[in-house]
């Protein structure tokens, strides 16, 4: 899988915005949101709540290998 390809996957679940939530990341991966925070662990957070897609996506393609 490609960093496109997990942006991709990620567009339905933030309506195609640039930013992701927590929950909206745990939906993606049907867990709860209290279990995403390896994958926006480092990321900078955006008014409190919002992150990067494109960093989100980085740090999930480097999680997956």
């Amino acid at each position: 899988m490609t960093k496109t390809e997990i942006k991709t996957a990620l567009k339905p679940y933030n309506n195609g915005a640039g930013v992701i939530t927590k929950t909206e990341l745990a939906a993606f991966f049907g867990i709860s949101p209290r279990h995403v925070g390896r994958y926006l662990a480092g990321l900078e957070c955006i008014s409190g709540k919002y992150y990067l897609t494109d960093d989100v996506a980085t740090i999930i393609l480097r999680e997956t290998k």
